[in-house]
Parts: C-alpha cells; sequence; structure tokens
C-alpha cells in the first residue's frame, strides 16, 4: 500500500493510488506472530500439500511432468494445497487460475497433457505440438523481454516479461489484477470497496485445492537498499496475502540505494554501485 496499513477493528484501512487518485481499501487483517501463530482457517486446515521448488523453466517442466503423473494415478483431487516459489509458481499459477487457452476454454488433462514412458517416446512423438504449458514454456523468452524491455520501466521488466511470456495465452497477463478465491469472494470484495467494481479479478478454477501459496520475497522499493535484516518473506494467495512471522511488530529500516535511479536525472550519483547511501552531485 501507499502508506502504513492500520488496523481498526479488524479491518485495515490503507490508501493505493487507484484510477489516479488515492482511496480507501478495506481488508480483513490477521496478526500472525510470535503472539498468535496460527494462519486463518482457509490456510492451516490442511493435511496434505503439494510444495513446488524453483529453478526457471526447468522447474516448470519438471513439476509439469509430476502433475501429470499425479492427474493421470487421480490423486491431483486428494491435496488440500500447493505452496510454490519461482519457476514452480509460473506452472501453478497456470494451472490454478488457466481456465482458457488461446480464448478457447481448457480442461485439466488438455492443459496437462499425457504421461508418457519412456518406452513410448519417439521422434514421431517427441515432434508433436506440445501441450498449452509445454507450448509457452519453448517460446523464446529473450526475444519477448527485449519487447518489453521499450514498453516497461526497469524494475516493472521481469514482471511484464513472464506475463507476456507464460501468462498471456492463459488470459493472465494483466498487471493490474486482483486476486480473489472466488466469485462470491470477490462480491465481497468489491461490495466492500466499490472503487474496485470495475477492476479485473482473477479467481482460481474450483476443481483446484482451496489452498494455493505463492511464495517470495518483499525487498525494498525502488531506490532503496534490501538486506538480510530488510527482506521480508511474502506469501501471495488468492484470500490472503502478507508477511507472517517477521517482522513480528519491529520496524524495517530501508537505506538509500546507489544507482541510475537513485539521483534526479540531472545529478551524478557519486558512490560506488551497491554503496549505501546516495550522494549526488
Amino acid at each position: 500500500m501507499g502508506q502504513a496499513c492500520g488496523s481498526v477493528g479488524g479491518k485495515c484501512l490503507a490508501y493505493e493510488p487507484i484510477g489516479g487518485s488515492s482511496e480507501k481499501l478495506t481488508a480483513t487483517v490477521v496478526p500472525v506472530n510470535t503472539g498468535n501463530p496460527s494462519f486463518p482457517p482457509s490456510q492451516s486446515n490442511i493435511t496434505r500439500a503439494i510444495c513446488v521448488s524453483g529453478g526457471g523453466s526447468r522447474a516448470m517442466s519438471f513439476t509439469l511432468g509430476i502433475f501429470r503423473g499425479l492427474s493421470e494415478c487421480g490423486l491431483l483431487s486428494k491435496f488440500d494445497s500447493i505452496s510454490t516459489v519461482s519457476g514452480g509458481t509460473w506452472f501453478a499459477s497456470v494451472f490454478m487460475f488457466g481456465k482458457t487457452y488461446n480464448g478457447s476454454e481448457i480442461s485439466t488433462s488438455e492443459m496437462l497433457g499425457k504421461a508418457a514412458s519412456p518406452s513410448e517416446l519417439s521422434m514421431a512423438v517427441l515432434n508433436q505440438e506440445p501441450t498449452p504449458i509445454g507450448a509457452v514454456m519453448t517460446r523464446d523468452s529473450t526475444l519477448i523481454a527485449a519487447e518489453q524491455a521499450v514498453k516497461h520501466k526497469p524494475e516493472e521488466l521481469w514482471q511484464a516479461t513472464i506475463a507476456k511470456w507464460l501468462l498471456e495465452p492463459f488470459g493472465l497477463s494483466s498487471l493490474e489484477a486482483f486476486l480473489a478465491a472466488s466469485e462470491s469472494d470477490k462480491n465481497r470484495i468489491v461490495a466492500d470497496n466499490p472503487i474496485l467494481a470495475d477492476k479485473t479479478f482473477l479467481t482460481p478454477r474450483p476443481d483446484r485445492p482451496a489452498s494455493f501459496v505463492m511464495n517470495g520475497t518483499w525487498l525494498a522499493p525502488v531506490g532503496y537498499y534490501a538486506g538480510a535484516d530488510s527482506a521480508v518473506a511474502l506469501q501471495v494467495s488468492p484470500d490472503w496475502t502478507g508477511y507472517p512471522f517477521y517482522p513480528n511488530g519491529e520496524a524495517v529500516l530501508y537505506p538509500l540505494a546507489c544507482g541510475y535511479w537513485c539521483c534526479p536525472p540531472n545529478r551524478r550519483c557519486l558512490c560506488s554501485w551497491g554503496a549505501m547511501g546516495c550522494p549526488c552531485k
């Protein structure tokens, strides 16, 4: 949010520039810290979960194979939650939210493709058109990044590239979209925040695990330095998003970083790259 978030009666009153103006947003706040070490029910009543690691497109490809096998064995419906990082999140975000492919509805079996044993593989099989997730992975991300570099600020380039490369074919590429756990959850959010009535919301497919956690790291605002004492674990879900446990009520400080964004356009940065502080000439 643009300002610090203050909890008022279990609601979070914060301000975010929306549509060119500052508007009040209302959301429920649940503290998760050493004094209250419990997650909300939708994130805590879990008996079976799939945890997916990172590794870029290799992690995405590996996870596609695992999910193919789980699907063919009829086990995907047995899981309550999926927790992911990095390349694992690339795959799982499409798996959880992808309802269409190039504008047409897509089933789980069409999305994942059929598992094949090594003995069945041949050049003819390998040369077949990949399944949708495989098809987006094999596109040239370098060319897409070059195209996005002229359209976006440097700090937005990575998000824009991933959106164009992996998410756009599944209708998930909006950089302005909001998340909701379901259509009814979206309606509740909009009722509490009418300013969001015309905004795009992404909701998971109804045939997916109830809990989905995308794990990342909240570093620092643009122009500030992120270190071991200021980086914060960030968990993003369709229903709850935040940073549990740390900083546990303590202040997090971000010293100025030196770089091309640090000084005004008509002034030159005098410190070496990565140094703390930012003297300008």
